[in-house]
């Protein structure tokens, strides 16, 4: 197939295609491609409603019908929106068709008995637009509302048809139908005018009135160059806004678009203001004495000798209904106020509509703040769906209006969308920069926005300065704050994704800006419309737009308090993440969770300006408050499985000059270090560093210190299989932890100590240590920990033969480590989980458990869980009949074990493989497999139970009965002697021996 370039619309509808009680059955598949559309609505049909409801209700459905019978005789589709009242939204793949369609409707309607007394008069309007896109069940197209908003300017039972209909049917039309010019007309759009025609029968009604379009309403508004993208949710909130409240204001930072919505919503109201829509352009002034002489120019009202200029336009104004339109009020905020206020106050059919940066503060006001442009979520988004969002469409049409050949592609479309979201979806900014792809990819102009206020410049020569370049843009707001907002904007910079008040309040009071004074200001910056305030986790946050943030640290580098300001910044986050770990540890886990992932970007920027300025071997309180908050941060780093960002930023901690100075903090990061290694299987490492933490932990007498690094030194050597190692460091460490009383410690080594019996084959032994690891964690209400010991007691009361109880504890230890976001944790729960329903035969539930254990253990990079997770799967393919899928599995965990050095889970993936060479009558590499499995259990000290010798018995029996005895006795002692690395390749079929 091939590759359709990209529809750039503007405005977009989407309309449903009918369900199946529509009735339409000769189209089942909608058409697409290039459209004609048909539109139809009711004319006067609030007043037939109110005054004659029931026979409406009869006229209504026998109105429907007419239509859909009609469009459906021509091949059309009749499009039911919901909400859409007496509407009706019809498509064709073919233009003349659409024309003969409307002639239809008309005539149906006019010969029709109507129970009403006079006859249903219905306006259409057609017109054929570009390829129109299908998305869900409806069809996206800026055609589709062009062609309603010339449906707007016909009166009932007029047809009228736009230019680009016109010149495709004009020599193909029905005997006796014919077309009549009615001119140029500026529809509703503010866009380019149309040429509107009427279309002609002598069985159809000829004198109607003249079209009221922008030529002929009154007003000023002033067409546009170019097209109105998105917005549809704002212009339905402002125009219903304007219907109850006779005074709204849109708020917003400059170059998000408030006029332009403003604009449009102006034109879509102008049938409702009998005396016109009026826009008053505040921005060119200065003087605000010649605000009321604008406003009187504007609207045709002549000074009087005598009189106040005020008093003459409140006498000329109020007995009219019209909408006023001030536009950029920030700089006259004063008198926009008082000019609305005395209007409003005297004159009863008027409304206003303001757009400004901070409130006008008129009693009665009603504000409505103008969001970016929609914008594609973090992740990846699919080319295809990226003009669903409002900034990329707006981006990709003005870009093809500077180089037509610009399209959408795979390969630029994570940079288009990129710049979308650097820039905030801010439309100027869009508009700005979309201009430069005549010289620079996408990729090159996303690589220059750090340099934005040079690079976007170039906006039209006609427009005001301030709208040229974004650099005017924001100079425009900083000059009009006082010396101390711009103090403040300055400081509030250094924030790289938001704050809270107590943080702007630590960071930002100094010198001239007390803390008491954060709040007031950084309100008035946010009446402003510079600063962003947004409800969540239960408290406002701050934020500053992209553009904002990036001039506001310009500004800020000018100034000598840089230094401190950014000092101040790194200080507070540092000791925020040493807060929040001691949170981590009780039950308010997830809160805190939360908050260090809103924070994670202001707590890493604050560790990188930490770390540059502990470079310098005198500044040894940087060094300290690093090694500390690195150390507090591994638990976090850890839950939420950034084992290789942790690793990097504690590898470059402990790498500092002054970091052994500090003994207690240096050893706090090595264990921690070693920890996130142990996790990434890196065990020669994790063991290093751990050991090292021992040491200093043993020379500063520090029981719980060293009690901590016996238990991780134990759980490593678990892993690795030496389980007398593992028994003596987890021993010691529990006596030292018991002796230090410090719970916290002795729940983890109890946790440790008895998951090293289960994996013994001692489920009775291990039960009472995971039981009392359990009650210590939920006294201290350490959701993480709790989660962790369920696990295992879960895995110990499955051996025990308690398997309600054992599914139940463990489900519950999935549920609060899904809570707490702790993935790596989760892959191990989901593995469980996995195994236990494989055993309660519900295999589906099986696979869906273990494929996400892979998926999460492959994406937090823990190779470990990923091995046990296609071992099982293995399994759960062999159980399915799969074979050549079982051997996939099984050769994928072997190689991730070999580069692990995992001796237990290679284990696990032989005894797979044997029994997959048993199943496909394999006897001699059946023979070799096992013998190799048995010898590696037996090294690494496993005690097998009782089922495990059952079936290891039956193994030996089947192959003791297909092959000879002295080609067995050979095999299985040559197998015994391979060795794990002989055994491994042979198994992956990279030797034959």
């Amino acid at each position: 197939m091939s590759k359709r370039e990209p529809i750039c619309p503007d405005a977009v509808s989407r309309y449903p295609f009918p369900g199946p009680d529509s009735g339409s059955s000769t189209m089942p598949v909608p058409p697409t491609g290039a459209l004609t559309y048909l539109l139809t609505d009711i004319a006067g049909s609030t007043r037939l409603w109110d005054e004659h409801a029931d026979a409406m209700r009869q006229a209504h459905a026998r109105h429907s019908d007419l239509i859909t019978s009609c469009v459906e005789r021509f091949q059309g589709r009749v499009v039911r929106e919901r909400g859409e009242g007496d509407s009706r939204f019809s498509v064709f793949s073919n233009p003349r068709n659409a024309v003969d369609a409307a002639l239809a409707i008309q005539q149906a309607l006019t010969t029709e008995t109507w129970p009403l007394p006079a006859p249903l008069h219905v306006r259409i309007a057609l017109h054929t637009s570009g390829e129109t896109g299908v998305e869900g069940n409806g069809y996206t197209s800026s055609g589709a509302n062009r062609c309603a908003r010339l449906r707007a300017l016909a009166a009932g039972g007029q047809t009228l048809l736009s230019r680009a209909i016109v010149e495709l049917v004009g020599d193909h039309l029905a005997p006796d139908l014919t077309l009549r010019s009615l001119g140029t007309h500026r529809l509703q759009d503010l866009e380019r005018p149309e040429q509107v025609f009427q279309l002609c029968h002598p069985t159809l009604p000829d004198a109607f009135p003249p079209l009221p379009s922008l030529d002929t309403l009154p007003t000023n508004l002033p067409g546009q160059l170019s097209s109105f993208v998105g917005r549809e949710r704002e212009m339905g909130d402002v125009k219903r806004l304007l219907q109850q409240t006779r005074l709204l204001t849109l708020l917003g930072a400059g170059g998000t678009g408030k006029t332009r919505l403003a604009l449009q919503a102006g034109a879509d109201l102008l049938d409702r203001f009998p005396d016109g829509v009026w826009l008053v352009e505040l921005a060119p002034l200065t003087d605000r004495a010649l605000v009321w002489q604008e406003v009187a120019a504007i609207l045709g009202v002549r000074e009087e000798p005598g009189q106040p200029l005020a008093q003459t336009l409140k006498t000329a104004l109020r007995p009219k209904s019209l909408l006023l339109f001030l536009d950029n009020c920030e700089h006259l905020i004063g008198i926009a106020a008082e000019l609305a206020e005395t209007l409003l106050q005297s004159c009863p059919h008027l409304r206003i509509l303001a757009s400004s940066r901070e409130i006008l503060g008129v009693g009665g006001e009603v504000t409505y703040y103008v969001p970016s442009l929609s914008l594609p979520g973090i992740g990846e988004t699919p080319p295809e769906r990226l003009l669903d969002f409002e900034a990329v469409r707006l981006f990709m049409e003005r870009a093809q209006a500077s180089l037509p050949t610009f399209t959408l592609t795979a390969a630029n479309a994570g940079a288009v969308t990129q710049i979308c979201r650097r820039l905030d979806g801010i439309p100027l900014a869009l508009e700005l920069a979309a201009v430069r792809v005549k010289a620079l990819t996408p990729d090159q102009l996303l690589a220059r926005l750090d340099d934005r206020f040079r690079l976007l410049t170039g906006g039209h020569r006609t427009t005001l300065p301030r709208q040229q370049t974004l650099r005017a843009l924001i100079d425009w707001s900083y000059d009009l704050l006082s010396e101390r907002e711009r103090c403040l904007w300055g400081r509030l910079s250094v924030f790289t994704n938001g704050w809270r008040l107590e943080a702007a309040e630590q960071v930002c009071a100094e010198g001239e800006i007390e803390e008491w004074e954060v709040l007031d200001l950084m309100t008035q910056l946010v009446d402003k419309s510079l600063v962003l305030a947004e409800e969540r986790e239960g408290a406002v946050r701050y934020r500053l737009l992209e553009s904002i943030r990036e001039y506001g640290k310009m500004r800020l580098n000018s100034r000598e308090e840089a230094g401190a300001v950014r000092r101040q910044y790194a200080a507070f986050y540092l000791a925020f993440a040493e807060e929040a770990n001691r949170h981590l540890r009780g039950a308010e886990q997830a809160e805190w969770l939360a908050r260090l992932d809103t924070e994670r970007e202001n707590i890493y920027a604050a560790f990188d300006l930490c770390l540059a300025q502990a470079q310098d071997p005198t500044d040894t309180d940087a060094t300290e408050r690093l090694l500390l908050s690195a150390a507090a941060q591994s638990d976090f780093w850890r839950t939420r499985g950034c084992l290789t960002e942790g690793r990097s930023r504690l590898a470059a901690v402990l790498a500092l000059p002054n970091a052994p100075l500090f003994a207690s903090a240096y050893a706090a990061c090595l264990n921690g270090a070693g920890i996130l290694a142990w996790h990434q299987c890196d065990n020669p490492e994790a063991r290093r560093l751990i050991t090292q933490s021992l040491e200093r932990k043993r020379a500063l007498h520090d029981e719980s210190g060293v009690a901590s690094a016996l238990g991780n030194l134990g759980n490593i050597a678990k892993d690795e299989g030496d389980y007398g190692l593992a028994l003596k460091y987890l021993e010691e460490g529990l006596d030292l932890a018991r002796t230090a009383q410090d719970t916290r410690t002795l729940g983890i080594v109890l946790n440790g100590l008895g998951a090293l019996h289960r994996e013994q084959g001692r489920p009775a032994q291990a039960r009472p240590l995971l039981e009392e690891s359990l009650e210590l964690r939920r006294k201290a209400g350490d959701r993480r920990g709790i989660a962790l010991t369920l696990n295992n007691l879960g895995s110990v009361l499955q051996e025990l033969g308690e398997n309600e109880r054992a599914r139940a504890i463990q489900e519950e230890s999935l549920a609060i480590l899904r809570e707490l976001g702790d993935r790596q944790h989760m892959a191990i729960l989901l593995n469980n989980l996995g195994n236990r329903a494989k055993e309660a035969g519900d295999l589906t539930a099986a696979c869906t458990h273990l494929e996400e254990c892979l998926q999460i253990a492959r994406e937090v990079g823990d190779r470990q869980n990923a091995a046990i997770a296609l071992v099982n799967l293995g399994s759960l393919a062999e159980d399915r009949g799969a074979s050549d899928r079982a051997a996939v599995h099984y050769g994928e965990c072997l190689r991730l074990c070999r580069d692990l050095g995992d001796k237990m889970i290679s284990g696990f993936a032989l005894h797979g493989l044997t029994l997959l060479a048993l199943r496909q009558a394999d006897w001699p590499r059946a023979a070799l497999l096992l013998a190799a499995t048995t010898a590696l259990r037996e090294s690494l000290g496993v005690t097998p139970t009782a089922s495990d010798s059952a079936k290891h018995e039956k193994c030996l029996t089947t192959l003791r009965t297909h092959l000879v005895p002295d080609q067995f006795e050979t095999l299985y002692a040559q197998g015994r002697s391979l060795g794990l690395p002989a055994a491994l390749a042979y198994a992956l079929g990279e030797t034959t021996t």
